[in-house]
């Protein structure tokens, strides 16, 4: 694990043991705006996902970066896995209850076999790793799925890479429909104060 990911991992270690199950996805000096938008954030993803949760049918999802689990909580199939690079983030979710496997991996390196599950999707995950490590989660996902990807990021015109990653730095515009090259069924722009895009891809056959 390079030094960027490993100050990113602790960053999520760390705010998980000082706001527990208020540890925002979203996280700048800005509490009370922090609050609003992880919020809103949470009930519009939580839609798209059940949207797309219906349109695939599917019987196993994986979600990467589960984080405490505000969707993968939300997930009601016969069989879900989690995976997030924090050992607090992934206790928070297993101290919630529910029937969700949780287990502690980097989305460059899933320790599952091929095309494990019907499903995999991610939410503001992918803008977290760094340039050199994108194209590995980006084949882990594919190698792991067998029929669908879904992932909700930022459009890719955002600007503060170079800010502390206490203030929402270090997130990296990547071009996810290149990286993924695969059929995309549907895409839609998120609401404005998201600023994000949600992609729905089929795998090719």
């Amino acid at each position: 694990m390079g030094w960027l990911m490993k100050r990113i991992k602790n960053f999520w270690e760390k705010r998980t043991q000082v706001y527990g199950e208020r540890a925002a996805t979203y996280a700048s000096r800005n509490r009370i705006g922090d609050f609003f938008k992880n919020a809103f954030m949470t009930l519009f993803h939580a839609w798209i996902l059940r949207r797309v949760l219906r349109l695939c049918k599917p019987v196993s999802v994986l979600e990467v970066g589960c984080g405490s689990g505000r969707l993968l909580s939300k997930v009601d199939v016969s069989f879900s896995v989690g995976i997030d690079v924090s050992l607090n983030m992934l206790t928070l979710l297993k101290a919630k209850g529910g029937n969700n496997n949780v287990v502690l991996a980097d989305t460059r390196y899933l320790p599952f076999k091929i095309e494990s599950f019907d499903l995999t999707y991610s939410c503001t995950v992918l803008e977290h790793i760094p340039n050199d490590g994108i194209g590995s989660a980006v084949g882990e996902i594919q190698k792991v799925t067998r029929n669908y990807v879904f992932i909700i990021e930022p459009l890719p015109t955002f600007k503060h890479i170079n800010k502390p990653y206490s203030q929402g730095g270090h997130c990296f515009p990547h071009d996810y429909r290149k990286l993924f090259d695969s059929p995309i069924l549907w895409n839609v722009k998120l609401p404005w104060i998201l600023s994000q895009e949600a992609i729905l891809f089929r795998k090719r056959e």
